[in-house]
């Protein structure tokens, strides 16, 4: 019987049509909120950051064809790339991402939107969560490195990370915690993981027709990468709700 009672609890929070559907609902209702603190300041900062990427470029190939420019700015060039690339841009995102796991949990916890204060609460937590990202990511490529399949295990008893970072800030190890909570949900994870890749597979196809027919101007380039980003914070809201839901059931069983 607790057997039973068990499995009727895990389908009814930790369902994948529930939480998709949910999260849906919650990223539809939202998408205002959603363009304003993520997708806009991401796009024009990817703009900007590509302007200065060609600045960078241009400096290089001046000091390639003049004999007399100092070996340096060839250097200081690529140096100031890797920084836009790998520093200033993952650092930026890593605020938008932090106010949006403030604002969404507000919103799921108390009906209540406020995108400003969010904000607020995200500008002393993002450089911690960008640090914590910095050594999953290593750990995580050391795995891929090795095997593919230790760092899909390592990716997927990862995937709480940021959720913890953010919304648990007494808990000193999020690596140690995210191990925890995912410990006997590994499968569900990957299904879970599965089934959204066929959803923005089948989602992105009528873009991709347009793509093949008129080329890839830059029209489309900007609805491809809003499109991606869209996709990928209803799937940070997708596991948010398995994030909450999942504590929730351990804590009932």
């Amino acid at each position: 019987m607790e057997r039973i009672e068990k499995e009727i609890k895990e389908n009814e929070l930790l369902g994948f049509k529930k939480l998709f559907f949910e999260a849906l609902s919650l990223w539809s209702r939202n998408l205002f909120q959603i363009f304003i603190i993520y997708i806009i300041p991401v796009i024009i900062l990817r703009l900007l950051l590509g302007i200065l990427y060609d600045v960078q470029l241009f400096g290089i190939f001046l000091a390639l064809v003049n004999a007399k420019a100092p070996v340096f700015l060839v250097v200081k060039s690529a140096v100031a790339q890797r920084l836009l690339s790998y520093v200033i841009l993952p650092a930026a995102m890593s605020l938008f991402w932090v106010t949006l796991i403030f604002y969404f949990h507000n919103v799921i916890n108390n009906g209540e939107k406020k995108w400003r204060e969010s904000f607020i609460l995200a500008i002393p937590i993002f450089p911690r969560l960008a640090l914590w990202t910095i050594i999953t990511s290593l750990i995580e490529e050391i795995g891929l490195i090795f095997l593919i399949i230790p760092g899909v295990y390592l990716m997927i008893r990862y995937v709480f990370v940021d959720y913890v970072v953010v919304l648990e800030k007494d808990v000193s190890n999020p690596l140690r915690k995210s191990w925890e909570l995912t410990k006997g949900f590994g499968w569900h994870i990957i299904g879970y993981l599965i089934f959204l890749s066929l959803i923005y597979v089948a989602s992105a196809i009528p873009l991709y027709i347009l793509i093949a027919i008129f080329g890839n101007p830059l029209v489309l380039r900007i609805i491809e990468k809003a499109w991606l980003h869209l996709f990928a914070i209803l799937c940070g809201i997708f596991f948010l709700q398995f994030y909450l839901n999942l504590k929730r059931f351990k804590t009932i069983t």
